[in-house]
């Protein structure tokens, strides 16, 4: 497409053009029409990089349905809020920048929290517990019978310490980290060995699974929790565990 091919500035600037292309040779172009009084509207594949194509239209749409646009978009959302947003600001927040809604089935997901655990190695989803003494009780008997379902009684196997996570919270975090283990064993082909199983977790993710966070004790408590995913069995011919995913 070459500039001289262009319309000429006899059009109203209320004309627009709206451009589907992954070209980086197209930039030249689009700056013109802009220059001329077009509105231009950019819609790139879903693909990084990109700079120069991206920063000649006038107005940039990403893909329906793309999700690592999505997640460049949240990312730079997050840097603009200094690191972290609290998750039900989220939607509004992404609203308000973008001028859009974020509709979590337009990127083929059921749930907010499924779509941003497909985003887990750029994003984490983290929070704290209650705190009793801002809720005006004096030991955690009396904080679960105020709060009622709304919060978990967790214990260390080890020291038989007792704490409380938001009910709601965990069971957030879980979802999320059922999705990070379904990414690991497939990575297996379905099942890996259990004494190299925190090993690999910190290999594909960069760091250690912390247990704590989920409520947990130790990588037996979290397949006794998780039974619906994966299964502990005897290695055939050995003694050797293996945790598979449940099929």
């Amino acid at each position: 497409m070459s500039t001289q091919s262009l319309p000429q500035q006899n059009r109203n600037i209320d004309d627009g053009s709206i451009a589907i292309s992954g070209d980086e040779d197209l930039s030249q172009a689009l700056h013109v029409l802009k220059q001329r009084g077009y509105t231009v509207i950019l819609i790139p594949p879903g693909v990084d990089g990109l700079t120069a194509l991206k920063n000649a239209g006038g107005f940039l749409f990403e893909c329906p349905g793309d999700v690592n646009g999505l997640k460049r978009q949240l990312v730079s959302l997050l840097e603009s809020s200094g690191g972290q947003l609290p998750l039900e600001r989220l939607r509004d927040t992404y609203h308000q920048t973008f001028k859009r809604p974020l509709i979590v089935k337009d990127y083929y997901h059921m749930t907010l929290m499924n779509l941003l655990g497909d985003m887990c190695d750029e994003i984490e989803i983290t929070g704290e517990g209650w705190n009793k003494s801002s809720l005006g009780v004096s030991d955690l008997d009396e904080l679960l019978v105020k709060t009622g379902d709304m919060v978990v009684l967790v214990e260390d196997r080890e020291s038989k310490e007792k704490y409380v996570m938001c009910a709601r919270l965990l069971q957030l975090r879980r979802e999320v980290l059922k999705i990070r283990l379904k990414r690991l064993l497939s990575r297996y082909f379905g099942m890996i060995l259990f004494s190299c199983f925190e090993e690999l977790y910190e290999s594909l993710y960069k760091y250690k699974l912390d247990y704590v966070m989920y409520g947990l004790n130790d990588l037996e408590e979290l397949c006794e929790v998780l039974s619906d995913l994966l299964v502990v069995e005897v290695n055939p011919g050995g003694k050797a565990k293996l945790i598979k995913a449940v099929q």
